[in-house]
């Protein structure tokens, strides 16, 4: 699997052309990006050469601060860098405000060249996602005792959240049920749940 991996935030639980109009992105669905194998979920990847990668972070790194801190709030989900094809997706809720905010970008850094850019329509926002995020964290025990979160984050085609959990061996709750309480503490976005290592023991 190519790439860099998402560029949104995860939260580890405890620790708690020169014109626009030359360089249009493309733009795609997540039908298509499923298609030719880029992420709907947070995979493992080689290590990049600095000189394939620093060009595409500054370029991901530049459309983040418009999605983030901008008017784009609204629309920006989050972005994926995949190396190996050269490109940054970048995926938003609605892809005529994604145009426009790439419009930003290139006000913002005039020689930037986003014809690298694929854009990506996704589910939620980014902002909508850590509201959920925090609110499903200050839950107590959101997906019931000797369940723990160990780590939370953002998807990165923006369809929900991705959780990492320690079960107790006491705990005896299926994927599917973990998932459906973390979903309904966030909720009711899609909470996909990865189980780490079982808790040995359990105090609470």
């Amino acid at each position: 699997m190519s790439g860099m991996g998402p560029k949104g935030r995860w939260v580890i639980a405890g620790a708690l052309a020169a014109a626009l109009a030359v360089a249009v992105p493309l733009v795609v669905s997540n039908e298509v990006v499923a298609r030719v194998g880029m992420p709907a979920a947070i995979v493992p990847t080689p290590l990049a050469s600095a000189s394939s990668y620093l060009p595409l972070n500054a370029l991901a790194n530049a459309i983040g601060a418009q999605g983030e801190r901008s008017a784009y709030t609204d629309t920006y989900s989050n972005q994926y860098v995949d190396v190996q094809r050269g490109r940054v997706l970048v995926y938003v809720t609605d892809l005529a405000m994604g145009r426009a905010m790439l419009h930003a970008v290139q006000r913002a850094h005039p020689g930037i060249d986003l014809r690298r850019v694929t854009i990506v329509r996704a589910t939620y926002t980014m902002k909508r996602l850590n509201q959920a995020i925090r609110h499903l964290l200050a839950a107590a025990s959101p997906a019931g005792q000797g369940v723990a979160i160990s780590g939370v984050g953002p998807a990165p085609n923006g369809s929900g959240i991705q959780a990492m959990v320690q079960v107790a061996a006491t705990a005896h709750l299926s994927v599917a049920a973990i998932s459906a309480r973390l979903t309904a503490a966030a909720g009711g976005i899609p909470v996909t749940v990865s189980i780490t290592r079982p808790i040995q023991s359990w105090a609470g």
